[in-house]
């Protein structure tokens, strides 16, 4: 049986420019600066913390910041060509989910703007498992 494929989408706080030590924004100034993008990366956090508890040995998650064009098409398109979907779908799917916040599962987006519950995520993926 294959694993069910979870892919979050959500901004990393590490990197923040183009350079590896110029372009980092740490500390508590960039706490307060960054809390709401801090709030959805610890929400993201409990999604995939419940994940694994609810899922323990038959789940994969991913995180990826949407800012890293390369390794969100990377995956979301690996996914969804395991999938039988257009290729409308599929580009539609890609855009919507190049957000702030977006949830995929085994390719195939299913929230996105908002950060979901991690009771939400969890009956979800139960649902298409």
């Amino acid at each position: 049986m294959d694993k069910i494929h979870v892919l979050l989408v959500r901004e990393w706080d590490q990197q923040m420019g183009g350079s590896g030590c110029c372009g980092r924004i740490e500390g508590d100034w960039a706490r307060k600066v960054f809390s709401e993008r801090r709030a959805r990366m610890e929400q993201m956090g409990a999604v995939y913390r419940a994940l694994y508890e609810a899922f323990p040995n038959q789940i994969e998650v991913e995180v990826v910041d949407p800012r890293n064009l390369i390794a969100y098409t990377a995956v979301v398109l690996r996914e969804q060509n395991k999938r039988d979907m257009s290729v409308w779908q599929k580009v539609k799917q890609w855009v919507q989910g190049l957000n702030q916040s977006a949830v995929f599962v085994n390719g195939e987006l299913v929230f996105r703007r908002e950060v979901p519950t991690p009771e939400q995520v969890v009956s979800t993926v139960g649902t298409m498992a």
